[in-house]
């Protein structure tokens, strides 16, 4: 008789295989878990920003409109969560995308051949860095714009070619993040070119254009030109803050009504801060006016074109701050830090603030907060001291570049390595989109901490598949799943 084939294991028995082939990542991933767990237990139910949280609120269980200056894609989830009818679920949810992020991180370098240490060691500033954490606590976009980018991304770089299927959701996922961030716009752009350059083939092609504008084009079909942060409702505003820090009043041509909103402190003395020449420097109808938009438009064009030198130089000097440890931009600058980093108390005076009860519009009463406790401390040395230093993104923008040049060597003198050349090749994309996000968030805006969150995810992978490509013996590729 022939002997018939063992049948498949046990799914306990699987189970149990895989989580002892992957237990460096499931000994992480608890860790972190552990980590989000006290962090909501401390600051219960959720961190609070200003007025940018409160918005959110209103948009997300109020009035859903376009509005000036907040995406809508973070009120579409609130509004999902708002059933939960607390906070506390919504920073559950993005606690959990915050732990899937660094899976993702793990589960891609994997796949490219990466052992589980190496993969695991880039796994850990996702998982372990406290601003990541601090700010999935928060009641802002963050979060999910990273996750949705970072999920976009990663599904390209799963298939050596991806096919229209694994296309076209990465066209959603980049829709969803445009959504959330319309800084996402100039992403699907890269990354459609680099679908183009790798010759993918034109369906593709094709289903993530597609994927991408019919929910992009509905949304601006729906705004129908009224203000809005997805047209250019809110682009004046950020420009003007952007450049009257540096504008030279005395020597640019500038028009009646131009000329008007000039600071009136010399340019040495002005705030180090973009945003305090929206929030405090402009009246309340020159900010809240969109019909005043053009108008502050056109200041900062006249500003950017006749000083072109200071306007570089600032946003050379702020960016700078990401990669250059030690960079220092001023009081105003660490003052806005504090509200970033784990606090050791939430009583009044103290930053930053705690969210009210159910899905309320307005913050917790600062004076009923509980007082500092040894969890609250620990947490806070936790937030100061655990943070991926910015030496680490110049680390990985150098090495990206010097695979990427000996892949190119080797490819043109011997043939083309696969394995290296698509790590390299792919490590640069990462490192492009990556340092985009936050050249663009500088030019027009300002540096922020939080701003810089959602390249972590892709600096990381980037640290990954540059090591791959420096390091692993030249070999053609093994053969990988082609298409999704």
């Amino acid at each position: 008789m022939t002997p018939t084939a063992p049948g498949p294991a046990p799914l306990s028995v699987r189970l149990t295989t895989t989580l002892r082939r992957h237990w460096l990542i499931v000994a992480l991933v608890v860790l972190a878990a552990a980590v989000r767990v006290l962090v909501m237990v401390a600051y219960p139910p959720a961190f609070w920003f200003l007025g940018d949280s409160g918005e959110y609120i209103g948009l997300a269980t109020e009035t859903f409109y376009p509005h000036r200056s907040r995406p809508l894609g973070y009120p579409i989830f609130l509004a999902a969560m708002s059933l939960t009818g607390t906070f506390v679920a919504v920073v559950g949810v993005q606690h959990l995308a915050g732990l899937a992020l660094g899976v993702g991180v793990y589960a891609l370098l994997r796949r490219r051949g990466l052992g589980p240490a190496p993969a695991g060691l880039a796994a850990v500033p996702v998982l372990f860095d406290a601003l990541q954490i601090d700010l999935e606590q928060f009641i802002l976009t963050e979060t999910l714009f990273t996750a949705l980018l970072s999920a976009a991304i990663g599904v390209l770089l799963w298939f050596t070619r991806p096919g229209p299927v694994a296309t076209g959701v990465a066209g959603l996922l980049v829709a969803g993040a445009w959504l959330t961030r319309p800084i996402a716009l100039g992403v699907a752009v890269l990354l459609a070119g680099y679908l183009l350059l790798r010759r993918t083939g034109a369906r593709s092609v094709i289903a993530f254009i597609v994927a991408f504008t019919v929910p992009v084009g509905s949304v601006l079909a729906w705004i129908d030109g009224r203000p809005s942060a997805h047209n250019s409702g809110s682009t004046g505003l950020f420009l003007y803050g952007r450049t009257a820090m540096i504008a030279d009043c005395d020597r640019l041509e500038l028009d009646a009504e131009l000329r008007s909103l000039c600071p009136d402190t010399p340019v040495s003395e002005r705030s180090g801060r973009a945003d305090y020449y929206i929030w405090v420097h402009l009246t309340p109808e020159m900010r809240d006016d969109p019909v005043k938009d053009p108008v502050l438009r056109a200041f900062a064009v006249a500003v950017i074109t006749q000083q072109p030198g200071d306007y570089l130089a600032l946003v050379a000097r702020e960016t700078a701050v990401y990669f250059v440890p030690g960079l220092d931009l001023g009081p105003e600058h660490r003052g806005l830090a504090q509200w970033w980093t784990l606090p050791a108390a939430v009583r009044e005076g103290a930053v930053p603030w705690l969210a009210g009860p159910g899905f309320a519009r307005d913050p917790a009463d600062p004076a009923s907060a509980p007082p500092p406790t040894a969890l609250t401390e620990a947490l806070h040395w936790y937030g100061v001291h655990v943070r991926t230093p910015p030496l680490v993104n110049t680390l990985v923008v150098l090495a990206t570049i010097i695979a990427l040049v000996l892949a190119l060597r080797r490819r043109s003198a011997t043939g083309p390595d696969a394995v290296q050349w698509r790590d390299a090749r792919d490590g640069a994309l990462l490192t492009l989109v990556a340092v985009a996000l936050l050249v663009a968030s500088v030019a027009t805006s300002m540096y922020e901490q939080r701003y810089g969150l959602p390249t972590l995810p892709l600096f990381c992978v980037a640290a990954g598949l540059a090591w791959s490509a420096l390091t692993r013996p030249r070999q053609r590729d093994a053969g990988t799943p082609a298409h999704g």
